[in-house]
């Protein structure tokens, strides 16, 4: 194998590194239920008799940029399931959830509870849930009443099914009372 050197070896240390890679995290839940933890964008699953569908995204940032990180949680509850039939964010029986900001700054996410848009699922068996996302939240900051923007969460999601005792911190479950930052 040859040596690369000089600006040639720069460029395939760039093209190899990147931006780094992103965590992405599709499950869902047969039997949850979003519990309010009484913070804007904050949710903690817990067991209930509801499906609930847990989108998680992170992305690493810019490989020679400190304290870019980025995280992205979307959790929609939805009290029954028919395959192809349009829920809008706001109807009974659909519960959505959205957290959106810095990793490293906490004070800079923000979140939401009210948006619009609908969620259509098109496929849905004991393991896997495929659904249409096509979502508009308003988000406002932590600790400010004011909104801020909006999170727009569109696209063909496929979900894989876990159980409650697979929970994570991470898909805002695990044990009761933990919670790694404060909040």
């Amino acid at each position: 194998m040859p040596i690369v050197r000089g600006a040639a070896s720069l460029a395939l240390v760039v093209l190899v590194l990147g931006d780094g890679c992103a965590v992405v995290d599709h499950k869902f839940l047969r039997s949850g239920h979003i519990e309010d933890v009484g913070a804007v964008g904050a949710s903690k699953i817990v067991e209930g008799s509801n499906v609930v569908l847990l989108l998680r995204e992170w992305t690493p940032g810019k490989i020679f940029t400190t304290d870019d990180e980025r995280y992205r949680k979307l959790t929609i509850e939805l009290s029954s399931v028919v395959v192809g039939e349009p829920l809008r964010v706001g109807e009974a029986g659909m519960k959505v959830v959205v957290s959106d900001g810095s990793s490293v700054w906490k004070r800079g996410r923000c979140g939401s509870e009210t948006g619009e848009g609908t969620v259509v699922v098109k496929e849905y068996d004991e393991s896997e849930l495929t659904a249409d996302l096509d979502l508009r939240m308003e988000c406002r900051y932590a600790r400010i009443e004011i909104p801020t923007g909006s999170v727009l969460i569109q696209g063909t999601f496929r979900f894989r099914r876990i159980d409650i005792d697979e929970m994570t911190p991470w898909l805002d479950g695990g044990v009761t009372g933990a919670a790694l930052y404060e909040r």
